[in-house]
């Protein structure tokens, strides 16, 4: 199936379509797309990421079918290569969401992840020398104080969202033959080293070393299984909300719960990347403080920043401590066209979803 009004190839490439929108599409990228109607003997309206488009068709389709196809960039086209109705017309959404109900409990809080780390960190070293992976796994341990941007990217990058698609590119990269690389690339996800270490941890040496020191490796190896249905449960949830939710296990003793959102306004697509919107939510639980929102915006090299605290108390200080925060910020490379602290009674997460999400952390 091809498709008029390229605008640009290479990995990726976006449809142009009617009133200035764009359908962006990536090489290899799995799709859903719905018949509408026919309009020739080549030619059909189709569903495709909520987009109504027109594309030629080489093979018979009919209207109300539901087709999942692979994204190919090649010769100046895209073109979509079918994978196979769904079967019962059950979409690629309703499938996702049917798996994500086998993750129920799934999701861990900081407490829990921080038990868990801590069992691996605290095992005897005659254990831990015979799981050299732990290791590894350190190395995906950080501390939000002093996190720098490109330990962020990095740490993003080796999430476990990935895993798959690295391992599958690099088999694709060699022709098939045996991934000489597989372990490296192992090694540098955090997924791969969850399932190195579980695996390692059936291996009849292992248990044996477990029971020398009166301890049980079944429940160790629950914990890792639990770590990696979370990130394979991001997995899902990313592909079925066409977002990037990941997993990071950030550690503070100040810090009870957390997440952050990363946007890009939809809106300004077609304007250079240093002219373009972006934003952070960054939702903390602090152990003291209370819950705190911090909403951050960036344009044309100026940041607005936005605070909002449940906890009176930390509204004071905050606004007290305005210019010592602002001086601190701009120091480290975020000066300030705006910053404003405010109290909310209650803070709502899901306020701060509204736009279009590209990466949930």
């Amino acid at each position: 199936m091809d498709f008029p009004g390229l605008s640009k190839l290479s990995k990726s490439a976006s449809l142009l379509l009617p009133a200035g929108k764009k359908l962006a599409l990536k090489a290899g990228e799995i799709v859903e797309g719905k018949v509408l109607k026919r309009l020739s003997a080549s030619t059909i309206l189709i569903q495709l990421k909520n987009q109504n488009i027109e594309a030629k068709t080489e093979i018979p389709l009919s209207p109300g079918d539901i087709i999942r196809f692979q994204v190919a960039l090649a010769a100046g086209q895209i073109r979509l290569k079918r994978l196979g109705l769904v079967s019962g017309a059950v979409s690629l959404e309703q499938e996702l969401a049917k798996i994500l109900q086998g993750f129920s409990g799934s999701t861990l809080n900081a407490a829990e992840i921080n038990r868990i780390l801590m069992q691996l960190k605290h095992l005897p070293a005659p254990i831990r020398k015979l799981l050299p992976d732990l290791s590894v796994l350190d190395s995906f341990m950080q501390n939000m104080a002093g996190l720098s941007g490109e330990q962020l990217k990095k740490l993003f990058e080796s999430s476990g969202l990935f895993f798959e698609a690295k391992l599958k590119r690099q088999l694709l990269l060699e022709n098939g033959a045996e991934a000489s690389t597989a372990k490296h690339i192992i090694q540098g996800d955090l997924k791969g080293t969850l399932l190195a270490i579980a695996d390692l941890l059936q291996n009849k040496q292992v248990q044996v070393a477990f029971a020398k020191f009166n301890m049980d490796q079944d429940e160790l190896l629950d914990a890792i299984q639990t770590l990696l249905k979370q990130i394979s449960c991001n997995q899902v949830q990313s592909k079925l909300n066409d977002i990037s939710q990941i997993f990071l296990p950030f550690l503070g003793k100040w810090l009870k719960e957390g997440s952050m959102v990363f946007r890009q306004s939809e809106e300004d697509q077609s304007l250079p990347p240093e002219e373009r919107r972006y934003a952070c939510t960054l939702h903390l639980e602090l152990e003291k403080a209370g819950k705190l929102s911090t909403h951050i915006q960036m344009q044309a090299g100026r940041f607005y920043l936005r605070f909002i605290a449940e906890n009176r108390a930390f509204v004071t200080l905050l606004q007290e401590q305005t210019a010592v925060l602002k001086q601190q910020l701009t120091a480290a490379g975020i000066p300030c066209a705006a910053f404003v602290v405010s109290h909310q009674e209650k803070i709502l997460e899901a306020q701060a979803l509204s736009d279009r999400i590209d990466v949930r952390i």
